[in-house]
């Protein structure tokens, strides 16, 4: 019988329970050289001058702003990402310029981001999003020929490569995240990747005055990450967790489904959290040390689920694909799909028992708390009410894969049905 599977994976959960307790109770989470140690050996990895770990990823793109921007000045982004995001332009002192997408990666558009002539430019933030680099060898032309830097937002993309090198190492500065769903797991945390010496030297003493991690905040984050494991891990996610968000998608019951909301706290920020300001501690780089070694395997999984994914539906009239450029090699956080109606599609894929989720950006040039910055970005708009994720990660399964290759395939063939509960897709 096949086992149901989540639709997101907990990365490297053991080593992470057991260093943190291993710690805990060795009085050294914040004790050891162990920061510096990952830091370097994260440069060499992906091949940077500099890595210098900070509390996560949008404060390493606060950080890097705050070095590359003078007042008021604006930068060049995507309107299809996290709201923090863009939170993060403001409070860095910048003004969010938002530049439209192109529809099959939902990556900034090199062609619409040549029309951005405004004077008042001073960087360029680029997202490489599902784990798909962006087509950065136009975008960095355009960045030369402005004479602005870029910064790369790879939260969801380590491993991901452009032209033979890692995305991240591409422009001015690299981001990245080590949340609890990414391929390298602190718990959450980030890095910047750089080989500008004196940005590194900024990021550094900036960071020194933010304060050490407190230990509560860790095991606050730790019990969360064990419980939501737990629910996610058969058989409880079997018998339980899956049947109770099922029931949600199936019914609508909205309770059920603001339990997997991401994006609720829509706001306009001018000052950077005080939660935000403190240090990764030595025990969260002993996490991050054990599992870079193992960030090579994962990636060759998701890169043969993604290939399976788009070599397979190809050939599918009417579903929006992505496109790898031809010069990147694509990891796959995610195999993202774009469909005419996501949530009449999620209910399919619910009723045949496989667990998939409708991505969660919006199109932030047009959200009420960014009214002031507002543009007519419609290709973000139409990506924004799309866009599905498929799981791609290791031990998905390539009968998973397959199986939701297979109802896709049937959906479309069958004109895309509005699911009304009974087995119209001929599957079993």
């Amino acid at each position: 019988m096949q086992q149901l599977k989540p639709r997101t994976k907990f990365y490297s959960c053991g080593i992470v329970y057991q260093q943190f307790l291993r710690d805990v109770l060795a009085r050294a989470v914040h004790r050891g050289d162990d920061l510096p140690k990952f830091e370097t050996a994260a440069a060499a990895h992906f091949g940077s001058a500099h890595a210098v770990a900070v509390p996560m990823a949008r404060v390493g793109i606060y950080l890097c702003l705050r070095y590359y921007l003078q007042s008021g000045q604006q930068v060049a982004t995507s309107p299809y990402t996290l709201a923090e995001v863009i939170n993060m332009i403001v409070c860095a002192g910048g003004e969010p310029r938002f530049v439209d997408v192109e529809r099959n990666n939902a990556h900034l558009d090199p062609d619409q981001l040549s029309q951005c002539t405004d004077a008042n430019l001073g960087a360029i933030l680029v997202t490489h999003l599902h784990g798909i680099p962006a087509d950065m060898r136009a975008i960095l032309e355009i960045a030369k020929s402005r004479g602005v830097p870029v910064i790369e937002d790879a939260a969801q993309s380590a491993g991901a490569m452009y032209d033979g090198r890692y995305v991240g190492t591409l422009g001015n500065a690299g981001v990245f995240s080590f949340g609890i769903l990414k391929q390298l797991n602190s718990i959450y945390g980030g890095m910047v990747l750089t080989d500008d010496t004196d940005l590194a030297t900024f990021l550094r003493e900036a960071l020194a005055k933010f304060s050490p991690v407190r230990i509560g905040t860790l095991a606050d984050k730790l019990a969360y990450l064990g419980r939501t494991q737990m629910l996610t891990t058969n058989p409880i996610f079997s018998l339980a967790t899956f049947p109770l968000l099922r029931h949600g998608v199936l019914h609508d019951v909205g309770w059920i489904n603001r339990l997997v909301t991401v994006e609720t706290d829509l706001r306009l920020k001018h000052k950077l959290d005080d939660w935000y300001q403190h240090r990764l501690s030595a025990s969260q780089a002993r996490m991050l040390q054990r599992q870079l070694p193992q960030l090579a395997t994962h990636d060759q999984h998701r890169i043969e689920h993604g290939r399976t994914y788009l070599e397979s539906l190809s050939a599918v009239p009417g579903l929006v694909l992505p496109k790898v450029p031809d010069k990147g090699c694509a990891t796959f956080a995610h195999f993202p799909v774009q469909v005419s109606d996501p949530p009449n599609l999620l209910r399919w894929f619910n009723f045949y028992g496989q667990d998939v989720v409708i991505q969660h950006f919006a199109n932030c040039a047009q959200l009420d708390c960014f009214r002031a910055f507002q543009r007519d970005c419609p290709v973000a708009s139409e990506v924004a009410n799309s866009m599905v994720l498929l799981p791609t990660y290791p031990d998905f399964g390539m009968h998973n894969v397959q199986r939701n290759i297979q109802i896709l395939q049937k959906y479309f063939e069958a004109g895309q049905p509005v699911f009304d509960g009974t087995n119209r897709l001929g599957l079993s």
